[in-house]
């Protein structure tokens, strides 16, 4: 037979387990809240392509970062195949007919655009151009 005080004993160690328990299951809450709060605002996907990561934080500078970058990367009388298939690879949106690749990036509280032009002849680049812009609020 279980005395009156042991069973309030127990019955006071069952209310403190419960409380524990809404405890964590109250900060897990706020937790994934929050964390869902940041991937809505910054989300990690899609990546940044390797052509256009870690540019300085002005964007005049990071603009002739990447288009340095760019120029280096593909070099005049590169294959147009080849830089068509190479910015696909990293993420690029490719628009065959204007000859433009393009990728843009929403992490708050900016939109970062990355955009590289060219024109060809007989499957070889003639003329190659990048363009790095960032609106923040």
């Amino acid at each position: 037979m279980v005395k009156a005080g042991e069973r309030e004993k127990v019955n006071q160690k069952m209310k403190k387990s419960r409380k524990n328990l809404i405890g964590w299951i109250a900060s897990g809450t706020i937790f994934l809240l929050f964390f869902a709060l940041y991937l809505t605002l910054s989300p990690p996907f899609p990546f940044v392509p390797e052509i256009g990561r870690n540019l300085p934080s002005n964007f005049e500078e990071a603009e002739k970062v990447f288009i340095e970058r760019v120029r280096s990367t593909f070099p005049l009388q590169t294959k147009e195949t080849y830089i068509i298939h190479n910015l696909e690879e990293q993420g690029f949106q490719v628009n065959l007919k204007t000859k433009e690749a393009y990728f843009s990036k929403s992490t708050f509280p900016c939109l970062l655009e990355w955009t590289i032009n060219w024109s060809s002849k007989k499957d070889s680049i003639t003329k190659i151009d990048a363009s790095f812009r960032g609106s923040c609020l």
